[in-house]
């Protein structure tokens, strides 16, 4: 495990770059690195309690170190903010050319990614990590400079103060009061790999800072008044003390950890956040994210949405987009689900992650409106049972908000005519019905346009009927009649009662209203999703699967969609086109060949390259470059639940393409099955038919061969044929033998054998094939016996030897070596010859030299016995010349004891 990184910006309140609407293409420059990653490179974090404390100065001290050490070590980015002592150290450092952005007007100075790509130093030092980049740049933050930095094998040495900790905000702002806008979130700072603390007391950071060696002199009032009081520091450094001592204490229990602590890892405790759409939600995320690193505990963030929520107003919803994107940053698992009983959602999902500590948050709400409304936080406490609840204490401000009017419900001048329309009949009705009738019995009647004004229109428009009914059943139908007096206080209970159910009719009319069209939203996504599903799974081929994805996200969110796909070198490929041709736009390529390469999301709507025109989702195939999904759409931006939907489309995307690869490769390896199976079956064939004539061959041959009266010459070709006859003879056996291990048709015979023995029986019926060559045999004599079928080793030997007197000079020499140790015997053959082919696989069946007698299957029939046994062969050259083949036998088990005779 590593320690944790932390970067700050130097300026406490420094303000964010607004992002325009106009957005720049991404440069070609910050396209052009899209080689695999090497190795992650090490990163090293100087944290501080504020600024000033001496980061940067610490940072470049220990390069001057390293560079004397010989390590290639550069300065990316360094915030000397005019120092003179960190300004010199600086200079001693080789410096990367900042890069020049030019934004309204300015020109500024920033981190110069791609150059440092480029450079590729073993260490680079990148100041202020929490900056947030300008305007135009590939990344929002330069945290993610890094990141990229340490995923192509560049280690970084970094800088940061302790309020730029994202868990931390909020209670740094509590101490001091001063909001820092730039933060690097924890799941970043968990990668570091060593976390150095730079401290001072503040007495001696407040004399520093009055001396004007950390802001300008006409800074310093105003710091000393906010920021820099002896309260806060001291606060800060506490903090950052005890972030240190966490950090610290994570690395020294990792180091520590032992396969006897694995038993208590079911005991972990699991921290659950409940946010809704509220100004509360991102401090609540917060929260949830210290408790969990204190714990070291897994983060889930849930979010339950109900028909109510359709209605929050879109500032509410960005908050809680802001805190899901929060929640993410931080390593939190972002879970959301849908229902009408907010509690019992929560508790399902809490039971479902076994989650054993719940954060709810309480905005300050008064009595009354808990007595009325209930409370949420009061109910999960009751029925939480087994599950710790943590309350967080919210603001008066900070609770989400209920609107009066729910966005399904828009009010609008017709249906409000229609609702006074609808209380007009009743009236005429109720007229006709007032002989009859009492008036009491009558009021019942307006009752009825408040239910169809509820189903029918909205709570608005239902209010609004439960009114005029009211008023006019007061006017027309109470004694006196003509005026809104009442001479009878019994009717004023029952205009109450009339307006009380007027209203909770409509409300709970309006809620149906709401749960339906909630679930009717829940319902089209799950069908989209399942009519996806169901067409994928009849795709057979990448083009389908592209086919079907653009028809279905263009309907969906009226975008056009293309499908990349890499090809064997990683470039990418449209498998559709668009009618704007953005496929063709050699910027927009280069954005999905990064993601392709990187296999992270980037493009519009994200902190990476958004200022390209489209949004980039990679697809995980386990591949080296993933393929691409990429959606363009001219408006307005991905919102946060439409690139969840467009993440949802892609995993079912991503699992079609895989599924379609295995079809592939299915395919590919049964045709190739039935080939090897029709090709040994053949041979098999042709093997038994030619051992019959071969076999009289042999004996004619030897029979000719024994005459006394042949002559020289015929006495030699006679010779020749029966050497051929047996050569050919061995290739069919070897052919036979092959066969039959690869059908599995072979049973091994293993016994005990001594593999002298075996050495010298291959040597005995060799030695003619020998002819003039040396054979050194050097075998220890402790050599243990191993559980083998002799025969089929001695053919393996065999094989060899017959190899090396095939592809050798008759004066050549054979060394025939061995060693075992406890549970490997392994033998060694080599030789003085003009060694092995380059390039060539001499296991390969069909493979030979270029002098080479026969068809080439001896060496890998050797290599299928020898891997039918568990063992391994392997052959390479030696200097100067010559060659080697390594035999390795398993001796995993032991021999059995030999009683000696008496």
């Amino acid at each position: 495990m590593c320690d944790t990184i932390i970067s700050m910006s130097e300026t406490p309140n420094k303000e964010h770059t607004k992002v325009e609407q106009d957005k720049p293409s991404p440069s070609e420059a910050e396209l052009k690195f899209l080689s695999p990653p090497r190795s992650r490179g090490r990163l090293k974090v100087y944290l501080g309690m504020s600024a000033g404390v001496g980061k940067t100065f610490a940072m470049l001290n220990d390069a001057q170190l390293e560079r004397q050490q010989g390590k290639d070590v550069i300065s990316g980015y360094i915030e000397p903010h005019a120092r003179p002592e960190t300004m010199a150290m600086a200079l001693k450092v080789p410096q990367l050319p900042l890069r020049a952005v030019e934004y309204k007007g300015l020109t500024l100075r920033e981190f110069d990614l791609d150059g440092a790509l480029a450079r590729k130093p073993a260490v680079i030092l990148v100041d202020e990590l929490a900056h947030t980049n300008a305007f135009g740049s590939r990344h929002a933050k330069r945290w993610q400079d890094v990141e990229e930095l340490l995923s192509q094998g560049i280690d970084v040495r970094t800088t940061l103060n302790i309020q730029h900790i994202e868990s931390l905000k909020d209670v740094v702002i509590q101490i001091t009061g001063v909001e820092a806008l730039e933060t690097v979130p924890d799941s970043f700072l968990t990668k570091a790999d060593d976390y150095e603390l730079v401290d001072i007391p503040p007495a001696e950071l407040l004399s520093r800072l009055e001396s004007g060696k950390i802001y300008a002199k006409d800074k310093i009032g105003a710091a000393l008044t906010n920021f820099f009081r002896t309260e806060n520091l001291v606060a800060l450094r506490e903090i950052a003390l005890r972030h240190t001592a966490n950090a610290v204490d994570v690395q020294l229990r990792n180091l520590r950890s032992t396969e006897r602590d694995n038993k208590f890892k079911g005991n972990t405790p699991r921290v659950m956040v409940c946010i809704a759409a509220s100004k509360f939600a991102p401090r609540l995320v917060r929260a949830a994210a210290r408790l969990a690193n204190n714990l070291k505990a897994p983060l889930v963030v849930a979010n339950v949405e109900t028909p109510r929520t359709l209605g929050v107003n879109e500032t509410d919803q960005k908050y809680l987009q802001k805190a899901i994107g929060l929640a993410e940053r931080m390593g939190g698992e972002v879970i959301r689900t849908a229902g009408n009983d907010i509690v019992k959602e929560v508790l399902k999902v809490a039971r479902q992650q076994h989650a054993s500590i719940l954060v709810i948050g309480k905005p300050n709400r008064s009595r009354l409106v808990t007595f009325l409304f209930g409370s949420v936080v009061d109910d999960l406490i009751r029925r939480s049972n087994d599950i710790d609840v943590h309350v967080v204490y919210g603001k008066k401000e900070e609770a989400s908000s209920v609107p009066v009017v729910a966005a399904t419900s828009k009010i609008s001048i017709r249906s409000s005519l229609l609702s006074i329309f609808s209380i007009f009949i009743t009236s005429i009705f109720a007229f006709s019905l007032a002989p009859y009738f009492d008036p009491t019995n009558l009021a019942m009647l307006f009752i009825l346009p408040v239910i169809w004004a509820a189903f029918r229109l909205g709570r608005y428009e239902a209010n609004l009927a439960a009114v005029l009914g009211v008023l006019v059943f007061d006017f027309f139908f109470v004694p006196p009649r003509g005026s809104f007096s009442v001479s009878d206080i019994q009717y004023l209970v029952t205009f109450f009662v009339m307006l009380a159910l007027s209203t909770v009719i409509s409300t709970l009319a309006q809620r149906a209203r709401e749960q339906a069209e909630a679930s009717a939203e829940r319902e089209r996504r799950t069908s989209l999703l399942l009519g996806l599903s169901k067409r994928l799974s009849d795709t057979h081929s990448k083009e389908e699967v592209a086919s079907i994805v653009r028809i279905f996200l263009s309907d969906l969110l009226s975008v056009e969609v293309v499908l990349f796909w890499p090809n064997i070198e990683g470039t990418l490929v449209a498998l559709n086109r668009t009618m704007i041709a953005i496929e063709e736009d050699p910027q927009e390529i280069g954005v999905a060949q990064w993601v392709s390469s990187r296999k992270s999301n980037a493009g519009k709507g994200t902190d990476t390259l958004p200022a390209s025109k489209g949004l980039y989702i990679a697809l995980d195939t386990e591949k080296d470059y993933s393929p691409v999904l990429a959606l363009y759409r001219n408006s307005e931006p991905f919102e946060l639940n439409e690139i969840e939907l467009v993440e949802a489309f892609a995993h079912l995307v991503a699992g079609a393409l895989r599924r379609s690869e295995l079809q592939l490769e299915a395919s590919a390896s049964e045709l190739k099955s039935e080939r090897e199976e029709l090709r040994n079956i053949l041979l098999s064939s042709v093997s038994h038919d030619l051992r019959t004539p071969l076999t009289a061959i042999s004996g004619i041959a030897g029979a000719i061969e024994a005459e006394t009266d042949l002559s020289p010459n015929v006495r030699q070709l006679v010779n020749t044929l029966g050497e051929q006859a047996s050569h050919l003879t061995s290739i069919v056996s070897n052919v036979l033998e092959l066969t039959k291990l690869e059908s599995g048709k072979i049973i091994l015979r293993r016994d005990w054998n001594s593999i002298e023995e075996i050495v010298g029986v291959t040597l005995r019926r060799t030695q003619q094939v020998l002819a003039t060559r040396k054979v050194t045999l050097q075998l220890p004599e402790d050599l243990a016996l191993v559980f083998i079928d002799g025969l089929l080793m001695e053919q393996v030997f065999v094989n060899i030897i017959e190899n090396f007197a095939r592809h050798t000079p008759l004066e050549s020499t054979l060394l025939i070596t061995g060693t075992s140790t406890i549970d490997t015997i392994t033998l060694h053959f080599s030789d003085d010859g003009p060694g092995l082919p380059p390039d060539t696989d001499i296991f390969t069946k069909l493979v030979k030299g270029s002098h080479s007698q026969g068809i080439g299957l001896g060496l890998a029939l050797c290599k299928a016995i020898i891997e039918a046994h568990g063992g391994n062969i392997s052959a390479s050259n030696i200097n100067p010349h010559g060659a080697e083949f390594s035999i390795s036998l398993p001796a995993l088990e032991t021999p059995p004891e030999i009683e000696n005779e008496p």
